[in-house]
């Protein structure tokens, strides 16, 4: 799967583009452990919807929204990690 536009999510789940956080800087030194676990906990919460399934009533292709904290995340891809499935119960609003 090179991308999600073959993808179609069941009921009322939501795939999301989350950041990423990269092993390498952009000049090509690999950051630490220690480094990614701080990049990743700065994260906002905040994603991009990219599909919904046919029973959201919330939420919109293209919408960026707010995830519950612990929401449980389920990555639809194992070479797309960055794309994610969550249920829209765990989507608490989207920003204007």
């Amino acid at each position: 799967m090179k991308d999600a536009t073959n993808y179609k999510p069941f009921g009322r789940y939501v795939v999301l583009s989350i950041p990423q956080v990269t092993k390498e800087t952009p000049s090509g030194i690999i950051k630490s452990k220690e480094m990614m676990i701080e990049e990743q906990s700065d994260w906002d919460g905040s994603a991009e919807v990219i599909r919904v399934g046919p029973e959201c009533n919330h939420c919109k292709v293209g919408a960026r929204v707010l995830i519950q904290d612990q929401a449980p995340m389920y990555p639809i891809s194992k070479t797309l990690n960055h794309l994610v499935q969550v249920d829209e119960y765990h989507i608490l609003g989207y920003f204007e």
